[in-house]
């Protein structure tokens, strides 16, 4: 029996009902929980797909802000489109991982695995001999670090296992730049043949990263033995 607005009659009791401030805010809940929920059971399934993505981003960032140019463009895209990509991924894999290890302290190696990734990426970009070298090299020592405070194999194979992520992480990488290198091959001819496509000079930077940053995400399965969660999270 509804007493008043918010307040039901419970025995001999009066119990307020929790109300939120409108039909919006109860909506807009609703689905963040729902979200969180979907995001919590699939976690594992997701990672290829978020691990494409912000390679995928990244890739973006690096034609907008075209770094492998010198001088190149302002490096505020590059910056913004790989902290987003980098950042939702690694989310989703600390998620995954369900480790005993703060999610906080895993969460903080990530972000130390990025500063890695894009600041020694960008220094030894211009200061290496074998520039293009820089990047991938860079990834390769983010995805050990990322690989060490994610892994859920125990003792020395933890090392081991953030090592090889790392490896995997630089070999992906390379390819990755090499598939674009000749793609943009490819559009050159095209171009000079039949005449500008800009699409085309878009997706030559940007198929390679979902591309390989898929390989990435399935490696990253497997070498940190991560596991599908079977069991739904409860409403709390």
């Amino acid at each position: 029996m509804l007493l008043r607005p918010g307040c039901w009659i419970v025995g001999a009791k009066a119990v307020r009902e929790p109300m939120l401030g409108s039909l919006s805010e109860k909506h807009h809940m609703k689905m963040f929980t729902h979200a969180r929920q979907f995001i919590e059971t699939n976690a594992y399934h997701l990672i290829p797909l978020a691990w494409s993505a912000a390679w995928l981003l990244t890739g973006l960032g690096i034609w907008l802000s075209d770094i492998y140019s010198f001088p190149s463009r302002s490096i505020i895209a590059y910056i913004m489109f790989s902290a987003a990509g980098w950042g939702t991924a690694g989310l989703i894999t600390v998620i995954a991982s369900r480790s005993k290890a703060s999610a906080a302290v895993q969460l903080a190696a990530w972000a130390i695995a990025y500063l890695v990734a894009i600041g020694l990426g960008l220094v030894w970009l211009r200061s290496w001999n074998i520039h293009f070298l820089g990047i991938p090299v860079a990834i390769g020592a983010a995805g050990t670090i990322l690989g060490i405070a994610t892994s859920l194999r125990p003792g020395l194979w933890r090392l081991v296992s953030g090592t090889l992520l790392g490896v995997l992480f630089f070999i992906f990488s390379t390819a990755s730049f090499f598939a674009t290198y000749i793609l943009l091959l490819l559009y050159t001819s095209i171009a000079q043949r039949y005449g500008n496509v800009p699409i085309l000079y878009s997706l030559s930077w940007i198929i390679p990263g979902a591309v390989f940053g898929s390989g990435a995400g399935f490696a990253t399965r497997w070498i940190l033995d991560l596991k599908p969660n079977l069991v739904p999270p409860t409403c709390g």
